[in-house]
């Protein structure tokens, strides 16, 4: 994998991980969602399985902010959880390709 590619990826990764600690602590949804946006440019560089479930993430993530906590079925904090887990194992398997690779 080029190192630009490399770079492109983990800027993307970071991007997420930014938007995400803003909605933990200030409950900002738009960043998170432009930041969702560029993580789909990821999605070919994984394994076909994290398509589904960041789309999933997405639109429980989405859902949760039209309809405020109180009359959603989707809790914020497990989302923003399972979001974080979503990124951690991207990472890796980025890396792991990458590694492969080189």
């Amino acid at each position: 994998m080029s190192t630009v590619l490399a770079a492109a990826q983990e800027a993307a990764l970071q991007a997420l991980e930014q938007a995400l600690a803003q909605a933990r602590s200030r409950g900002e949804t738009a960043p998170l969602n432009a930041a969702l946006s560029g993580a789909r440019a990821l999605l070919p560089a994984l394994p076909p399985a994290f398509g589904p479930v960041l789309e999933g993430i997405a639109q429980r993530l989405e859902s949760s902010a039209m309809f405020g906590e109180e009359s959603c079925s989707f809790s914020p904090t497990d989302l923003h959880d399972a979001l974080g887990t979503w990124i951690a194992r991207a990472r890796l398997r980025l890396a792991q390709a990458g590694a492969a690779r080189a």
